[in-house]
């Protein structure tokens, strides 16, 4: 039987819905079997990096467990966003999903598709913010304390979703 591992998921919408976008992929997610998402972040607004004009994105964090390998998980994700109705025309460019493997506990990788941990992590409230909510003690390899990283990040553009747009 393979292993059980921890795995954190960055979510991230700007187009559409995006609070109803990000509940509809969590709960893809928690459909998916050998996935349990076992906690969530409240989702967050901040704005658009890249391209702009753009609008403001909705984003959130998640930690799942699973038994599959992070290649695997890392194409459902891109499955997800797909079916989501994605295309990945520009990069940084508005998105109706984005679907972020940051982080798989005890994995390595950096090959031409996956690294891991994900590279941008620590320059990213949008990510540390929400992730914080949830393993604020975790530490990952190479990048440092989550909770630490997220208060001494740079918030400026980054603001809780309204309370009731969250589930």
């Amino acid at each position: 039987m393979a292993a059980v591992r921890r795995a954190w998921i960055g979510l991230g919408a700007n187009l559409g819905d995006p609070p109803a976008q990000i509940a509809a992929a969590l709960a893809a997610l928690a459909a998916e079997p050998r996935l349990t998402v076992i906690a969530r972040s409240r989702f967050w607004r901040s704005t658009a990096i890249g391209p702009q004009p753009q609008p403001d994105y909705c984003n959130a964090v998640a930690a799942l467990e699973t038994t599959i390998t992070p290649e695997v998980l890392l194409a459902r994700l891109q499955d997800f966003e797909d079916a989501a109705g994605r295309t990945r025309e520009q990069r940084w460019g508005a998105r109706v999903l984005d679907l972020d493997l940051l982080h798989v506990e005890g994995v390595r990788r950096r090959t031409t598709r996956l690294t891991l941990p994900h590279p941008q992590i620590a320059r990213r409230a949008f990510v540390l913010v929400p992730w914080s909510e949830i393993a604020p003690r975790l530490v990952v390899p190479g990048v440092g304390e989550i909770g630490r990283l997220a208060e001494a990040c740079d918030r400026s553009g980054l603001e809780p979703w309204p309370p009731s747009a969250d589930g």
